[in-house]
């Protein structure tokens, strides 16, 4: 039997409705408030305990209005380690209702959590303050004292004074204004719908707005800075086509979960830590996931918006009005938001090819992060907010989203008519997985919770082998072979895995002669045992598991399963998805030791034969050729990068530099990836044009926005202190967000001990806000020439930053793994290793682990492979 979870508050006492007044002061940067819960008794009980952190508690203004008389505590004391206030009553209080009375007053912290101080500018170079909220996941007791758990939902009510020249934002529209006289209002907003704390918004700025409604009237708008807000079109747009696509497929109006007062803001932050948070009506994002400047948009940047709209949007369903138990079931709100997202990024946006790229990104992340032994189960334990903020990675997004598909894939429609059924049993509610796959079995009659369940509980994934175990003939003659399938779990290392993990596989399978054979047609179901199946042989012939990349496994080919399947892909016979799975699971398969290095270098350049230069499949090439990269030694990057530029050269003659009517968006975004290689491998040609592009916008003439980035980044790279400076001062003209993002990534690429400091330096300047600058580490970490410097300044200036972000360490911990995890010595390795004993950080205790894994797999890659690797591009 399980420990019952210290952290978690009794189930004695509980809310039903929060009747919240604030008073933020903008100058002083603190804020003062009073609020009256309606609770229920639900046992005789002598103390109520709710959260509270960094508030002061004002204890004369405690009341206990119950029975017909109001109860002063005879204590009221705070808890700082489990974050919570505890109220001691003279008597025992007995079940039934009352309403409990706080005042209370805090700090707008400058930590992007909880309710905090953001700027803006409403006059060159003059800064105005605002507020907001972000209280996901264990913040909300940081504004106001609440039972800050998912399942102690409850209906949210506030008043707000604000300036009178400012805009207040709630998660439903103002009731009612009150005009105070004195410059101030007070704005009154109507109970929300039933909902969890860390759902609740408070936005109070000069902001702007644009609106359009859906098909059922409901009002969705873009809020911005004056100024910005028509850039909120394209996310509109989206907003609207995402609610109407999800309606449709769960059956469940957006208007009937957004109770009162239905309606769907889209906030742009100035400062916001992630890239946007859910919150029930009044959805907050950064800048960059929400605004596109319409006359200066790029392929990347519309699909950026689209997501990332679509991701929080699906959230309604997914999150606030069906919200897990606890944070352990996280991923049922994460991981069907993101495949929710690309569902309707699908049905909107058929041309953008939505699954392959999901294939190159999110089921590749989710398959590389999983493969490590410090991975950790979707569903893992957690119990306080430091192991809660941890577990908001590419597991529970990634492969969250992975798993559903491969539930989808594997059930049909069923899958939806289950989620529906789902959806509509835990309205305003809390559930489980179990719930879920629950109401899976019932839509489908399948064993869903039997096969999904180890995908959910374990960590980790298998890899099934496949090898041709004899060749026989049927009755009439014709030639099949004997297949045969084992499986075992998949270790980054080539480790082998003491758990003895299995899974249960639903197996697909697709041959050259273009026959599909599908999980959802039979019952081909690998489990721990090893099992033969038949395929008839042809000329030519070959067989791919897993068609589409539906399922979440590796798969390792015998030799010549695997020569099969290149001379395939040489021939243009595999989708692209599938080319996707055989380039990354044959370096992943290298790395562990399952086979040659050199197999998947053969990989990559059997798809040089291929024609069609599809822009997934080559960002795939191209990070695969980045990660051999990262091993090499000087004479071994020179000869991979005569090999990229030589690969790479058909494709850049086909795209040239310039955009071409009604070209694929995939097309588009492939431009940028191969000049932006081209150039990094050594093309004078392709820097030298950048050159000049450059040069020209610094004299006032238009630059194709979609390769300016990639052009930004290449002049930095060959560029000097007078670059340097130019690109500073193309920051500090431009209130674009997306502009600034750019030139922060292109910062990183600088090369040379003194350029790379005074990078650094900007870094760390107040042009630079706090959100950004993990970005500038990063990239200086993926940097050879910096990532030393960068790592160095890090552990010199540790305490600094850590004070800095200590109330918000997500934006540090980033920074510290993007810096770390490219090196591939021992000497760095030891370094790393006695930096992270002596600072331990309680919410990156798994990532030091993973960084410490991956840098110790690649120093073992590097020592089996280096020389093959070398031989093999020698010879090409």
């Amino acid at each position: 039997m399980k420990a019952k979870n210290p952290y978690l508050l009794p189930d004695n006492v509980v809310p039903s409705h929060y009747n919240i007044r604030l008073r933020p002061d903008l100058k002083k940067f603190v804020f003062h408030g009073e609020e009256s819960v309606e609770i229920e008794i639900k046992e005789a009980v002598s103390k109520i305990v709710l959260h509270a952190v960094e508030l002061e508690i004002d204890p004369d203004s405690v009341l206990l209005h119950y029975r017909g008389n109001a109860l002063r505590p005879k204590s009221v004391r705070k808890n700082k380690k489990m974050e919570t206030l505890v109220l001691e009553f003279h008597e025992m209080l007995l079940p039934g209702k009352a309403s409990l009375q706080i005042c209370f007053s805090g700090e707008l912290n400058d930590q992007m959590h909880g309710f905090y101080r953001t700027w803006y500018e409403l006059e060159k170079d003059k800064k105005t303050w605002g507020a907001a909220t972000q209280f996901e996941s264990t913040d909300a007791r940081r504004c106001f004292p609440c039972w800050d758990e998912p399942a102690k939902k409850a209906a949210f009510e506030l008043g707000i004074t604000v300036p009178k020249d400012y805009t207040a934002i709630f998660n439903t529209d103002p009731g009612h204004i009150n005009n105070l006289g004195n410059g101030y209002k007070e704005v009154y907003f109507p109970k929300t719908p039933v909902m969890s704390t860390y759902l609740v918004a408070i936005i109070v700025a000069h902001l702007k707005c644009i609106e359009d409604k859906d098909k059922n009237g409901v009002s969705h708008r873009v809020w911005a800075i004056p100024g910005k807000e028509e850039h909120g079109r394209f996310a509109l747009a989206r907003s609207i086509a995402a609610v109407e696509f999800y309606e449709k497929k769960t059956g469940i109006s957006y208007k009937g979960i957004a109770t009162n007062s239905p309606k769907l803001d889209m906030i742009a932050c100035p400062d916001f830590a992630s890239g946007a948070m859910e919150n029930l009506g009044a959805v907050t994002y950064r800048e960059t996931a929400a605004l596109i400047d319409p006359k200066n948009y790029t392929a990347a940047a519309r699909e950026r918006v689209a997501e990332v709209v679509e991701h929080e949007n699906a959230h309604m369903w997914f999150g606030d009005l069906v919200t897990m138990k606890w944070w352990n079931g996280l991923w049922l709100n994460e991981g069907f938001a993101t495949f929710m997202s690309h569902c309707a990024m699908h049905d909107e946006f058929p041309e953008w090819d939505v699954w392959t790229g999901f294939v190159a990104e999110d089921f590749r992340s989710a398959l590389h992060l999983d493969s490590l032994k410090n991975s950790h189960p979707i569903e893992i334990d957690v119990k306080n907010p430091e192991e809660i903020r941890e577990i908001f990675d590419e597991i529970t997004y990634a492969k969250g989203s992975v798993v559903n598909r491969m539930c989808e894939q594997y059930l049909g429609e069923d899958f939806w008519k289950g989620l529906a059924a789902y959806l509509k049993r835990f309205s305003y509610k809390n559930a489980d997985t179990i719930d879920l796959w629950q109401a899976l079995e019932e839509a489908s009659g399948k064993p869903v919770r039997d096969i999904m369940a180890r995908y959910t509980k374990q960590p980790g994934y298998p890899v099934v082998k496949a090898r041709i175990k004899n060749y026989n003939n049927d009755g009439d003659g014709r030639e099949f072979a004997n297949i045969e399938l084992s499986q075992k779990r998949f270790l980054a290392d080539g480790s082998r895995d003491k758990e003895n993990l299995f899974w249960k596989i639903p197996i697909s399978t697709k041959a050259n002669s273009g026959k599909l054979f599908r999980a959802c047609d039979g019952e081909l179901l690998l489990g721990k045992s090893a099992f033969v199946f038949r395929r008839y042989t042809a000329e030519n012939w070959w067989i791919k598991l897993n068609p589409g990349q539906s399922g979440f496994y590796r798969v390792a080919y015998s030799d010549e399963l695997w020569n099969r399947l290149a001379e395939g892909v040489k021939r243009g016979e595999l989708s692209e998805a599938d080319r996707i799975g055989l380039l990354d699971d044959s370096l992943a398969l290298a790395k562990a030791g399952y086979m040659k290095t050199s197999q998947a270098l053969d990989m990559i350049a059997a798809q040089k034969n291929n024609k069609e230069f599809d822009g997934n499949v080559w960002s795939v090439i191209i990070s695969n050729l980045g990660a051999i990269d990262h091993i090499l030694d000087e004479n071994g990057k020179k000869l991979l990068a005569k090999f990229v530029r030589d690969m790479l050269w058909p494709a850049a003659r086909k795209l040239g530099w310039n955009k071409k009517p009604d070209e694929k968006h995939t097309d588009t975004l492939l431009r940028s990836s191969v000049i932006m290689s081209l150039g990094k491998y050594g093309s004078q040609a392709t820097v030298e044009e950048a050159q000049i592009a450059f040069e020209n916008l610094t004299k006032g003439k238009p630059m194709n926005p979609d390769l300016k980035g990639v052009i930004y980044s290449l002049v930095a790279e060959n560029g000097d202190e007078k670059i340097f400076n130019e690109l500073v001062k193309l920051y500090d003209t431009t209130d674009d967000a997306r502009e600034k993002e750019r030139i922060q990534i292109a910062m990183g690429r600088f090369q040379g001990e003194e350029m790379i400091k005074k990078v650094i330096e900007f870094s760390l300047s107040p042009a630079v806000r706090k959100q950004d600058w993990f970005r500038i580490m990063v990239m200086l970490g993926y940097n050879p020439k910096a990532k030393l410097i960068a790592w160095n300044f890090l552990k010199e200036n540790w305490d600094d930053f850590h004070k800095k972000y200590k109330g918000n360490l997500t934006l540090l911990v980033r920074a510290l793994e993007g810096v770390t995890s490219g090196f591939t010595d021992e000497e760095n390795l030891s370094d790393i290793k006695k930096f992270f004993r002596a600072h331990p950080l309680k919410e990156a205790k798994r990532t030091m682990k993973q960084v410490v894994e991956t840098i110790e797999t690649n120093i073992k890659w590097r020592k089996r492979s280096l020389e093959e690797i070398k031989n093999w591009l020698a010879k090409q």
